[in-house]
């Protein structure tokens, strides 16, 4: 009598483990945006094969769940109105287990792109003489932004070379063989000059015109910036500034989000454990 009472619990409990091993897995994942804002009513799709096998939408949070699925590979298709549709191949569901999908939709935005330059007039006629000319966007872009403009535009250029006392020379000529023009005043040097008030810089070690007389070294041109011009740079400078902190927030708050987001998950998943 006792081996058949055991032979009974023993195959129920093998029936019990094959019921549970036949058992259904879920998809389950939170949408959000760029901003880390939940997407509402976003349709979730359901597919394997090529073929629809259900769907859903998220709600007020963001989230959605769609059960029950067989074991095995789907494909998560997201869509919305407002968003670029977003794709996800090859999410393994496996029995009374929840596979977590959570993704990023971006902002649809599509619109007409106008690519605007602003004409600038050239200091000097590059075509008749040896020039290197640097206007302060290409200097604020480059990656010599941190040093001197005459520093920086001689990175171009490796026949100027810089003594120590502050005398730039083209092609080895002598102290003083070089010409210094701002705003079309000849002066003895460039000390004292601002950075941050450069409008233009041209650097001319070949092919001197005549206009800048006798000269065996070259000539570097300067033009200063106006009220308006400074202010445009200032408020370019404050721009980069915001947007370069922005991003850095942005960064904080994504990471943040993804650790508060896992540990959410866990919860799920610890309470999911405990019903079973």
């Amino acid at each position: 009598m006792k081996t058949i009472k055991t032979l009974m619990i023993l195959a129920l409990i093998g029936l019990v483990q094959f019921t549970k091993a036949q058992g259904y897995g879920e998809i389950r994942g939170l949408i959000k945006d760029d901003e880390l804002n939940p997407v509402i009513g976003a349709v979730v799709k359901i597919t394997q094969g090529g073929y629809l096998v259900g769907g859903t939408t998220t709600d007020a949070d963001g989230k959605y769940v769609y059960k029950p699925l067989n074991a095995g590979e789907y494909e998560v298709i997201v869509t919305s109105s407002e968003h670029t549709t977003l794709r996800k191949t090859k999410v393994p569901v496996d029995p009374n287990e929840a596979t977590y999908v959570d993704l990023k939709m971006t902002v649809n935005t599509l619109s007409v792109v106008i690519i605007e330059t602003e004409f600038e007039k050239p200091m000097v006629d590059a075509t008749m003489i040896d020039i290197i000319s640097m206007n302060a966007e290409d200097w604020n872009n480059s990656v010599n932004h941190t040093e001197g403009a005459l520093e920086a535009i001689s990175n171009s250029y490796s026949g100027a070379v810089k003594d120590n006392q502050g005398e730039w020379h083209f092609h080895g000529a002598r102290t003083g063989a070089t010409e210094y023009i701002i705003d079309g005043v000849r002066v003895t040097e460039m000390s004292g000059l601002p950075n941050a008030s450069i409008e233009n810089i041209s650097m001319i070690n070949g092919g001197v015109p005549a206009m800048y007389g006798d000269l065996t070294s070259g000539v570097i041109v300067v033009t200063t910036k106006d009220y308006f011009s400074m202010m445009r740079h200032k408020n370019v400078l404050e721009t980069r500034y915001k947007e370069k902190r922005e991003f850095k927030n942005k960064q904080k708050s994504e990471k943040q989000d993804e650790e508060n987001r896992k540990k959410e998950i866990e919860q799920e998943k610890a309470k999911d454990k405990e019903k079973k």
